[in-house]
């Protein structure tokens, strides 16, 4: 059964039975002067519409073995709605409290990036055109790695900047004495450019970190102060906070009382919940380091919805708001867009405007319908929450639409077409969104591989990760999901056959793979370089007692193929024992990495390359000597399988 499906069974048979911490409505604040703040006992939810939040909430924490959950629903600049769901400590017991538990929100917190820049460029200290290189810090300025373009403001705010992705060792940090400042972070880590600035939206982390040193290096003042005084600040959002619980000496360091109030992150295994360590993200905290609350967030969307103010207080000029929802650039005409960082879908007729957000044991999403008044924050505490909480917001968001007598979020009309006809999209995709100049290439590119196939209904199949969706044609080169909302549009590369896909929010491209770069020719080579090498080694052995070759040239070719063999042979049972080790790990290998085994691994991939390539300059030397022809072609193929595996290496980026 499809999750979707399962949720909604789980709700109906457990009804609305959730102990919940409940906050009907947010207390009226204060109004600036000359200003009425909105009453919030207008906008206190219904008694259905409250009970499906808390029935939903019920079959999401029991049915995906979630830690805590929370969530906000506000509505015509009011909050309509604000509770908490389980627990955000098991030890010592503390459940989740919707006005005083601060869950970390991770690349939601991007979006407080994006209203600073925008900040910045209405006052005219910044342009959406300016080079970053000239509103950064000249030790900060980013090389051109080949490309004349530079990279602008706008290209920050779209992911469009063309930096490659790189997420391991570094993106989170679990020991605070090792979190490093941002600069020398930005610094340190800066990824490669792999393409042309403008040409692709491809989700980045580095860009966004880079964005918050703009307007530090603009402003004047650091990044984290910057948005407690000209953001959270004048808005009233007390826990919003990029501050984290570092050294008491930094001056990124949290006050230990609110650090307290941080929900402790879980991970879900063999039944139990297994707290995880804090996760760092200071040094690159404008792209995800933000801890907040469920009605911290409802203010944050209210004062979005209500295009730059909330209770009196303005932070940004109206148009420049308003204007923060027109989308600046697409991957693909039917797919989702990027508005000045924030992420658009199709929602039925409606548009949503949000983001969602990650870190390790922490899933968030924020939809908002600008339209309609309504916005939507969901956050659980727990490593297994990312589906789940983004099928919650989007459920609870159908249900104010549905209740509203509007039709929600309505799967268009699917078009005939016979299964013939869709086996041009048929292939394996692999997103751009991956390192292209690291190890990283192999280690992580591959394992989101999407595979497309047709069905006999005439719809597509495209599995990932072993779960498989439903794809119905709606228009040429266009899909939608048989159970959501999303589509997906192929694009045609130069001889006018599908090559790329764009699904979503559209923040990457999937790109057909080529068969040089499957997984299953590397995997063939591999397993060939593995029997090669063993080949060579074996019958060695057994010849140990026998008398050495007479002939010195051709016992230095022996000699020589028999350290081949082994460098081999060392190298993929290493490098095979590394991998597995890190996905074991799971998300805690983004702490670990690289381990012992894989850095001796890279260095025996190193040894094994030199030793083929003087196998190489040794091949005329063999066919000039006595050796019979059958050894002489054995041996020679052996070394065509090592040269192969050497620069299918280099291509991987094992190599260099």
């Amino acid at each position: 059964m499809h999750r979707k499906s399962s949720l909604v069974l789980c709700l109906l048979l457990l009804g609305a039975t959730a102990g919940a911490t409940a906050r009907q409505a947010e207390p009226a604040p204060v109004p600036a002067s000359g200003a009425t703040a909105p009453s919030d006992t207008d906008a206190a939810p219904d008694g259905a519409f409250a009970a499906y939040v808390d029935g939903l909430a019920a079959a999401t924490l029991a049915r995906e073995d979630l830690a805590g959950l929370v969530v906000s629903v506000v509505r015509d600049d009011r909050m309509l709605l604000a509770r908490g769901y389980g627990m955000a400590t098991f030890d010592p017991p503390r459940p989740v409290e919707p006005e005083a538990t601060m869950f970390r929100i991770g690349s939601v917190a991007k979006t407080f990036t994006y209203t600073a820049a925008m900040q910045l460029v209405s006052e005219g200290r910044l342009a959406l055109d300016d080079a970053v290189n000239d509103r950064l810090p000249p030790a900060l300025a980013v090389p051109d790695d080949g490309w004349s373009e530079p990279i602008r403001i706008r290209h920050l705010l779209t992911h469009a900047a063309g930096f490659e992705d790189s997420a391991l060792g570094h993106l989170f940090q679990r020991d605070a004495s090792k979190v490093l400042a941002p600069e020398e972070y930005l610094l340190r880590h800066r990824p490669r450019r792999v393409r042309a600035p403008g040409t692709a939206a491809v989700y980045s982390n580095y860009g966004v970190a880079l964005l918050g040193a703009v307007v530090a290096h603009v402003s004047g003042l650091p990044f984290v102060e910057y948005v407690e005084l000209r953001i959270t600040g004048p808005l009233d959002m007390r826990r919003a906070t990029f501050r984290e619980p570092l050294a008491a000496g930094d001056p990124r360091a949290l006050d230990p009382a609110l650090a307290a109030e941080i929900a402790t992150g879980y991970r879900r295994r063999a039944g139990a919940f297994e707290p995880g360590p804090f996760e760092f993200i200071s040094h690159g905290a404008a792209a995800g380091g933000m801890s907040a609350t469920a009605t911290d967030m409802a203010r944050w969307m209210r004062m979005h919805l209500n295009a730059g103010v909330l209770d009196g207080v303005r932070v940004l000029p109206e148009a420049v708001a308003l204007s923060m929802r027109e989308v600046l650039f697409r991957n693909a005409p039917q797919a989702g867009g990027i508005a000045y960082g924030f992420l658009t879908q199709s929602f039925g007729p409606h548009q949503t405007w949000g983001h969602g957000g990650a870190t390790l044991y922490f899933h968030s999403a924020m939809l908002m319908v600008p339209t309609q008044g309504i916005g939507v924050f969901v956050s659980s505490n727990t490593d297994n929450a990312r589906g789940p909480v983004a099928d919650f917001a989007h459920l609870v968001l159908q249900r104010l639409l549905v209740d509203d007598g509007d039709g929600g979020a309505a799967i268009d009309a699917a078009m005939r077409v016979e299964p013939t006809a869709l086996a041009r999209y048929e292939g394996t995709y692999r997103s751009n969104r991956r390192s292209y100049s690291t190890v990283e290439k192999l280690l992580l590119g591959p394992s989101g591989d999407a595979t497309v196939a047709t069905a006999d209904d005439g719809t597509l199949r495209i599995s990932v990760r072993g779960e498989t969706t439903r794809w119905l044609p709606v228009a040429p080169d266009v899909f939608q999901d048989a159970e959501s909302p999303v589509r997906l549009q192929f694009l045609a590369g130069p001889d006018g056959a599908p090559d790329r896909y764009v699904a979503g929010p559209g923040i990457a491209v999937m790109e057909r793979v080529r068969v040089v770069d499957g997984m299953p020719l590397l995997l063939a080579l591999g397993a060939g370089t593995l029997l090669v090498a063993l080949g060579r080694l074996l019958p060695a052995l057994r010849r140990t007692k026998r008398r050495p070759d007479p002939r010195p040239g051709l016992r230095r070719a022996k000699m020589l193929a028999r350290f081949t063999g082994l460098a081999w042979l060392a190298f993929v049972a290493l490098f095979a024992y590394g991998a597995l080790s890190m996905a074991g790990e799971g998300s805690a290998a983004l702490f670990t990495y690289p381990s012992t085994a894989l850095r001796a691994a890279l260095w025996l991939a190193l040894v094994a390359a030199l030793a083929t390539a003087l196998e190489v300059l040794a091949l005329p030397a063999v066919w000039r000597s006595a050796w019979r022809g059958w050894p002489k072609l054995r041996h020679t193929g052996a070394v065509l399988v090592f040269f192969a595996a050497t620069a299918l290496l280099w291509r991987w980026q094992v190599l260099g």
